[in-house]
């Protein structure tokens, strides 16, 4: 079975990659510049697609510049939004499933997001979302969205504060900043955890199994508020025993009531105890 992957190098693909190898899946790369890779075909992700790829029988696209400004930036546009037109025709020349990483806040800022929830995308970020689940849905009947709330991991991605906290306290023990009363609730999700979960989709959709939800919310197993957070990876990686904590301005809650998937979730102190295992391990 062929896979063609965007987004291999990012954060979700470097720990979805291993999972793919397991199997007997040939995985093709779509990237923008070479990565070193193999099976690579490079694509700007904006004018047609080369007509050398080979059959495809899986699109995962994982790709996405998570730009939050306020102002215009086309790149993101093209990369979010536009590429996915491409991809779907592609899709179904090929007969192809298609897996798309989306995100919860194209429901907007809602205390907590289900299936009920309507779609109203309140950044260029979110609407690029928007913009490829309309395209693809439109086009083709097979597929799967994944709206995803916040990932966690490290060295993830840092527009996510609790990631650059992680990867910090990690690297250099730094104590992490909380700004803010923390009292804000997430249920933020492990990295390996949305890898496994898009290998099971595969598997599913292999075996021929069906698909009862199109759209499946991705989080993880606890709510916490983010000084719970930020306490946790105070005391698993540092010295310390309580963030640091400034002035800062407070923000709504953000949940997800979330699918379940068909494996144990990570909850975040397994996920620091494995961190704090594995730099023992190194040191």
């Amino acid at each position: 079975m062929n896979i063609l992957l965007t987004g291999s190098s990012g954060f979700i693909g470097r720990h979805l990659l291993p999972l793919l190898g397991k199997d007997s899946w040939q995985i093709w790369h779509l990237v923008r510049e070479t990565k070193g890779l193999s099976n690579e075909i490079i694509w700007d992700f904006k004018s047609e697609l080369s007509l050398n790829i080979p059959k495809i029988d899986i699109i995962v696209h994982l790709a996405a510049k998570p730009y939050f400004g306020s102002d215009l930036d086309m790149e993101q546009y093209d990369v979010n939004a536009i590429s996915a037109l491409e991809l779907v025709n592609l899709a179904k020349k090929n007969g192809a499933f298609f897996i798309f990483a989306s995100a919860a806040i194209v429901n907007g800022d809602a205390a907590l997001v289900d299936r009920a929830t309507p779609v109203q995308p309140l950044s260029h970020y979110a609407t690029t979302k928007m913009l490829a689940e309309t395209i693809i849905a439109r086009l083709t009947e097979e597929y799967v969205f994944l709206r995803i709330g916040g990932v966690y991991g490290l060295d993830g991605p840092e527009h996510l504060g609790l990631n650059r906290s992680i990867s910090q306290a990690y690297h250099r023990q730094s104590q992490p900043t909380l700004r803010g009363n923390g009292q804000t609730r997430r249920n933020y999700i492990c990295v390996e955890d949305v890898a496994k979960w898009i290998e099971s989709i595969i598997c599913q959709w292999e075996s021929g199994a069906s698909f009862e939800e199109r759209i499946l919310y991705l989080a993880g197993p606890e709510v916490l508020t983010l000084r719970e957070y930020l306490i946790l990876v105070t005391k698993a990686l540092t010295k310390f025993e309580e963030p640091i904590v400034e002035q800062g301005t407070p923000a709504g809650d953000f949940l997800l009531k979330a699918d379940i998937p068909a494996f144990k979730l990570t909850t975040f102190n397994q996920y620091l105890s494995l961190l704090a295992s594995q730099r023992k391990k190194y040191a």
